[in-house]
């Protein structure tokens, strides 16, 4: 089984991290390289923080639910994506 209130403890530094990352890249103001920050942006949405904000909606699911009321294939399933979504968040404790 996970640890949910660690995963949940990652998840926020995870989060606050790459968005603290889109902040900064909002702040360049270069013609030059316009087209590269547009493109790092959307790559750190849709490949970082949608699959946190999609942890973040399975924790709250099987805390609300109660991980005992949820049937077994999905409650695998579930870890199973929870886990894979957990090795995005590696390292962001000490940043």
């Amino acid at each position: 089984m996970l640890d949910i209130e660690d995963i949940q403890q990652r998840i926020a530094l995870a989060k606050e991290y790459h968005q603290a990352t889109l902040e900064q890249l909002d702040n360049i103001e270069s013609n030059h390289l316009s087209g590269q920050v547009r493109s790092l942006q959307h790559s750190i949405t849709h490949n970082i923080l949608r699959p946190i904000e999609r942890a973040e909606m399975l924790i709250d699911v099987i805390s609300t639910t109660g991980a005992d009321n949820i049937p077994g294939f999905l409650l695998e399933e579930w870890y199973f994506e929870l886990r894979k979504i957990q090795t995005l968040m590696e390292g962001y404790e000490n940043d």
